[in-house]
């Protein structure tokens, strides 16, 4: 028989009561699934939120509690997501993601989840959430989606894509007649030179001048019935670039079979009013 020393009874106690404390009771067992339950609503509201382009609706799983600064750097990290194609038809499957949480940590009031998400197109990704309970509501304190990049197609919400190819359409019609001082004296009004993430440059809008007219020597030989064929992608927060493939001829040098170019329209949007800031043309006559 093995003899227990004063010094060896309290560690088989201890270790006692660890293993006892392992294993979770019904009671456990029952409130997790409570939590568990109120993990999925916040989850499903959030998802389901994202999916409609309602970021003000999304915004409201943070938590009020994060310090300003946090909330709304999570705020705007919505906000542009819900912008992109990358999240339109959002989805993944909230319940099997929130099964995978252990009861402790549901219980304890802290829980992280790395979900396996797609969208209407089929493409998939990962996004994570880290949320916290707090006077008795679970609310997000923290997020990892897939922020857009320089480039990345855009979707917008149905309201801000009607305002911005309200504003689209304007400089194209303006092109289309010819009438490239007046989609310059536009980019003008758009707040100066320096105006917008970055600074335009007295150069710049000179060029920008240039290539406007450099339109006016080819034949176009279509230009876009409205607005929906322009493709929207992302440059920064507040601005968005629509591109405008055309097909056109110069007979003048000698091209009299379709040639294509991509105008690109940049829009501007400050104090809740899109506005063009900058337009560049790429392909067609050569330009100093």
């Amino acid at each position: 028989m093995m003899k227990c020393t004063r010094a060896f009874l309290p560690a088989l106690i201890v270790g006692a009561l660890a293993a006892g404390c392992a294993s979770p009771t019904p009671a456990d067992l029952e409130r997790a699934d409570l939590q568990r339950a109120a993990v999925s609503d916040l989850l499903s509201a959030f998802r389901d939120a994202v999916r409609a382009k309602d970021a003000e609706a999304a915004g409201a799983s943070i938590s009020p509690y994060l310090l300003p600064q946090e909330k709304a750097r999570l705020s705007r990290m919505i906000e542009e997501v819900v912008w992109t194609k990358l999240y339109t038809g959002y989805g993944f499957d909230v319940e099997r993601a929130a099964a995978k949480l252990s009861w402790k940590r549901l219980n304890y009031g802290k829980v992280r989840l790395k979900v396996k998400a797609g969208n209407a197109l089929g493409m998939r990704f990962k996004d994570r959430y880290e949320l916290v309970r707090a006077d008795g509501q679970w609310r997000i304190v923290n997020l990892e989606l897939n922020a857009p990049v320089e480039g990345e197609p855009l979707d917008p919400p149905a309201a801000e894509a009607a305002r911005i190819k309200e504003v689209l359409t304007t400089v194209i019609e303006l092109m289309r007649q010819g009438k490239s001082e007046r989609v310059y004296y536009k980019l003008l009004g758009a707040g100066g030179a320096k105006a917008g993430p970055f600074g335009r440059g007295d150069a710049m809008l000179a060029r920008t001048l240039r290539e406007l007219r450099s339109l006016e020597d080819y034949t176009i030989l279509r230009w876009p019935d409205s607005a929906d064929e322009i493709g929207l992608r992302h440059v920064a927060f507040s601005m968005v670039v629509g591109s405008l493939h055309l097909a056109y001829t110069w007979p003048a040098v000698g091209i009299t079979k379709p040639a294509g170019l991509r105008v690109d329209i940049f829009l501007l949007l400050k104090d809740d009013q899109w506005s063009p800031y900058l337009v560049r043309v790429h392909g067609g006559k050569a330009l100093p």
